[in-house]
């Protein structure tokens, strides 16, 4: 009333301060501030007025705060976890995490960070706030998460945390099946195990070995390859059966898996072999040849029996003499002197699909000496008293089968020396001579033709020496005779005769009887 300026104070009705939220501006009697949840409610407030004079009036009136819906609040972070690949993992978050100053319940939700969904190993369990699963290789590595706290406004609060999966060392996994393999005998045989018969989610690079499946080596026909995983090699017929393998894949762990499959070799057959050769063979000119080889020569792997056969070594038959029986592997017989020399021996040893194995071997037919042989007879001659006898007996009346040369030698049938009339010259194979009257009969003669081994053979043959007539012969002189004139000569009174005288000789050993005629005065 009195114009006086008032000063303006504001308090709480019991004097105390305003609360901190709410401010009062005296000179422009402003009150204002923010109330928090913490002052919802009622708050009486004195206005006193004061004069220059210290006189005063006051007012109260009531501010009443109205609550609102708060969002749920972080009230302390959520650490950090690890988690181990391949191990259980399990988190739950303190109750206290989060705060809602309105004292409402709250409901949790869990997610990535960007909003996505968590991953499939992990679980999120609202009630116990609890996170829970086993990850895998393929979850190594961080995984942040984002827990939400709603209340029953919809009003939320958030919280980041990271858990960190570690990895562990996974062993080799097969994944798939290595099929079983079929081999053939005697053919090469080769195998690769597919690069996706084992994985190792670690990425790591793996190691492989191969053994029997009991652990034992592989057969000494096969061969692995561990930087292909190559399998080769030839089976023989000694291998033909089933063959259990075991592939290992190692990681630098030394963790491993392993695959099996069986290895099939089937038998094909076998053609014979030859294991011991047939050793060359003697034989000897007209003796009985008899060879037999060894049952052991030829093998059949397959167990077959073999069935022989023998030729000569270029495929022709084997020469008349020579027989093979193939049930006892036996050669027979005897060589003649045209078969001196070397025979060549194929002999071939057939299974029952009729595949061969041959081996060869010389049979060296030595020679012997043959005696010579008479091959024509010499005819028998006549030779005339007086007369040149000439005469040749024939180059083939004896022969040498081992083509030596033949000498030659004459003499009477007895053995006794030709007669002094006839004589034989051996290079020329000539008798030659003049045989007189004493010679008169039939001479049988005897030639031996004789090898260098003084071997020989014989033939006989007659010379008939034949008569001619004999022209008288005066044997003696005629004395000189002496005669007197007128007288009688009687030396002459008797004439002279001439007689002959024949005589027949006894034969003898040498030669036929012979006649003898004789003239006498």
């Amino acid at each position: 009333m009195d114009g006086d300026e008032l000063t303006f104070t504001a308090t709480q009705t019991d004097g105390a301060e305003l609360p901190a939220w709410l401010t009062f501006t005296a000179a422009t009697r402003s009150f204002s501030g923010t109330p928090a949840n913490d002052d919802v409610g009622s708050v009486t407030v004195r206005v006193t007025a004061t004069d220059s004079s210290n006189a005063i009036a006051a007012d109260e009136f009531s501010i009443i705060v109205i609550n609102t819906n708060d969002s749920p609040q972080l009230a302390s972070g959520i650490a950090d976890q690890v988690a181990t690949e391949d191990a259980d993992f399990e988190f739950a978050f303190s109750v206290h995490t989060f705060v809602d100053v309105d004292g409402d319940e709250l409901t949790y939700t869990a997610a990535l960070a960007d909003g996505s969904s968590l991953p499939v190993w992990l679980t999120f369990s609202p009630e116990t706030r609890t996170f829970s699963g086993t990850p895998l290789n393929n979850d190594v590595g961080a995984v942040n998460v984002e827990v939400t706290a709603t209340d029953p406004s919809n009003a939320a609060g958030t919280g980041a945390f990271v858990i960190l999966v570690h990895n562990t060392n996974d062993e080799p996994q097969l994944v798939s099946e290595i099929v079983d393999q079929p081999a053939l005998e005697d053919s090469n045989f080769e195998f690769s195990v597919p690069s996706g018969v084992f994985v190792d989610v670690d990425g790591d690079e793996l190691v492989y070995a191969a053994t029997l499946v009991d652990g034992s080596p592989l057969p000494g026909w096969l061969s692995f390859s561990p930087a292909t995983r190559f399998f080769s090699g030839t089976p023989t017929n000694e291998d033909v059966g089933h063959f259990a393998v075991k592939v290992t894949a190692t990681d630098p762990s030394q963790a491993t898996a392993a695959g099996e499959f069986t290895i099939v070799v089937h038998d094909t057959n076998d053609k014979p072999q030859l294991v011991n050769e047939i050793a060359d063979q003697t034989a000897l000119e007209d003796s009985e040849f008899r060879y037999t080889f060894a049952d052991d020569t030829f093998v059949d792997v397959d167990g077959e029996e073999l069935a022989y056969s023998a030729s000569l070594a270029d495929g022709s038959p084997l020469p008349d003499w020579l027989v093979f029986t193939p049930a006892t592997r036996s050669f027979s017989g005897t060589p003649g002197n045209e078969n001196v020399g070397t025979v060549g021996v194929k002999v071939s040893a057939a299974d029952l699909l009729n595949t061969k194995a041959t081996a060869e071997f010389s049979i060296f037919v030595l020679s012997k000496n043959d005696p010579p042989q008479l091959e024509n007879g010499i005819a028998d001659q006549s030779a005339l008293e007086d007369s040149e006898f000439n005469f040749v007996f024939d180059l083939d009346t004896f022969v040498d089968v081992d083509g030596d040369e033949l000498a030659y030698t004459a003499t009477l049938a007895d053995g006794e020396v030709l007669p002094d009339w006839l004589t034989f010259t051996s290079a020329t194979r000539r008798f030659i001579g003049t045989p007189g009257n004493d010679e008169v009969g039939t001479f049988d003669v005897k030639v031996v033709a004789t090898d260098p081994s003084d071997a020989s053979a014989t033939d006989e043959f007659s010379i008939v020496v034949h008569n001619t007539n004999d022209v008288p012969q005066r044997v003696s002189e005629i004395a000189d005779q002496t005669a007197s004139e007128d007288s009688e000569f009687s030396s002459c009174s008797r004439p002279t005769r001439l007689l002959m005288l024949t005589v027949t000789s006894s034969a003898t050993p040498r030669r036929s009887p012979m006649v003898h005629r004789f003239l006498l005065g």
